[in-house]
């Protein structure tokens, strides 16, 4: 992500009055990149790019994608042979 195209949205908040904070930009700043990265991606492809671009750092697909690569705990899930996803 080019470093101007943060600093133009930097600016643009503080033009709204919305204050810089170092550390939530540096907590949110893979999440906001990724978001930037998708739109780009939908913009330029097509609306499916988005959601591809965002599954690197889905939590969900990443674990759902770890479970289905893994046939003994997947089976012991489908045939409730195990309590790791009852409530």
């Amino acid at each position: 992500m080019p470093q101007e195209l943060i600093d133009r949205l930097v600016a643009t908040g503080k033009e709204d009055d919305i204050e810089f904070n170092e550390e939530q930009w540096e907590r949110s700043k893979p999440l906001v990149l990724a978001i930037i990265k998708g739109l780009l991606c939908r913009d330029i492809y097509e609306d499916g790019s988005y959601f591809r671009s965002m599954t690197p750092i889905n939590k969900d697909f990443q674990a759902a994608l770890e479970l289905i690569n893994d046939p003994e705990r997947y089976h012991n899930i489908l045939t409730g042979k195990t309590d790791e996803y009852k409530k």
